[in-house]
């Protein structure tokens, strides 16, 4: 139920994303790309676990009468656990996933993989929830800024010079591909993550002309 329903998600996206002309019909074919081999190897591992399941425990006393090891079968599905539970995709690059040249900056969080979530304190209104839950499945993309411990504080670099690239230059992504006539935030969702609790910094929250004030988290 995991895969299929990840399956759903996969494609329903993309589709939405075509029918409004946000997305090239070339979009379509990542979901086969992607899919297809989480697809096989969720089949891989459920042969080889109906295997170990429906063989006989091997007996320590009698080594050439086969069976499975026990602390084997544990580790086998401890090993597994978070692809089981649909957490341990991996996608390859493609048009919508990079590549690696750029790993360094994140040595804790493999380029393809599902995005880690984790306990954060929103700013706005000092709600406690997890940074997964923060956005919503409304078709939009999710730019996650991750602010440096005095980020705050320099208005050439970090946050700040961030908001003040999506929001004016022409090379913005957000300037880019979000027509006139639609909300700043209809295409493209940002999300700052601070270290520390803004509000110690003696520095305004509104860090983006766009108003990303209201979609500033810390870690709880």
């Amino acid at each position: 139920m995991n895969f299929s329903m990840q399956d759903t998600f996969n494609l329903g996206w993309k589709l939405a994303a075509v029918l409004r002309k946000q997305s090239a019909p070339a979009l379509l074919h990542t979901y086969s790309a992607e899919r297809q081999p989480a697809a096989q190897e969720l089949i891989d591992f459920d042969r080889e676990w109906a295997k170990m399941f429906s063989d006989r425990a091997k007996q320590a006393a009698s080594v050439e009468a086969g069976g499975v090891d026990p602390k084997e079968f544990q580790r086998y599905f401890q090993r597994h656990g978070r692809f089981t539970a649909g957490m341990g995709t991996h996608y390859q690059p493609s048009m919508i996933t990079g590549e690696g040249s750029h790993q360094h900056l994140a040595t804790g969080f493999v380029i393809g993989t599902r995005f880690h979530s984790a306990p954060v304190v929103r700013v706005s209104d000092a709600k406690p929830m997890h940074l997964g839950h923060a956005g919503k499945a409304d078709g939009r993309w999710r730019l996650y800024a991750f602010s440096g411990g005095d980020s705050l504080g320099d208005s050439s670099a970090g946050i700040r010079a961030l908001c003040e690239f999506l929001y004016k230059s022409p090379e913005s992504p957000v300037r880019k591909y979000t027509r006139s006539d639609w909300g700043i935030d209809s295409v493209f969702d940002l999300r700052a993550i601070f270290q520390q609790d803004p509000f110690g910094f003696g520095h305004p929250i509104d860090t983006s002309p766009a108003g990303a004030s209201q979609r500033t988290l810390r870690p709880s």
